[in-house]
């Protein structure tokens, strides 16, 4: 069951609306907010806005983070494994 959430985690109302002007990284379909979450394995909370694709179905990261290294601690390659 999916749930549908109206607003994002600073109140702006983003169900529904197209928030990255590339689109689905997969499709090229348009994308709407889906979910804000907050890291919390390194206890950084940070939050990362989620879209979902309109047209496949999509799950992605709305802004891929240009720090990436700031998220993967030196042990993150032994845990994949």
């Amino acid at each position: 069951m999916e749930r549908s959430v109206a607003s994002g985690a600073r109140g702006e109302s983003w169900a529904g609306t197209r928030r990255d002007a590339r689109g689905c990284r997969l499709c090229g379909g348009s994308t709407a907010w889906a979910f804000t979450a907050r890291e919390m394995m390194l206890g950084l909370r940070d939050r990362f806005d989620y879209e979902r694709c309109g047209e496949c179905g999509a799950l992605q990261i709305a802004r891929i983070p240009v720090d990436l290294e700031r998220y993967y601690d030196a042990a993150w390659d032994a845990r994949a494994r």
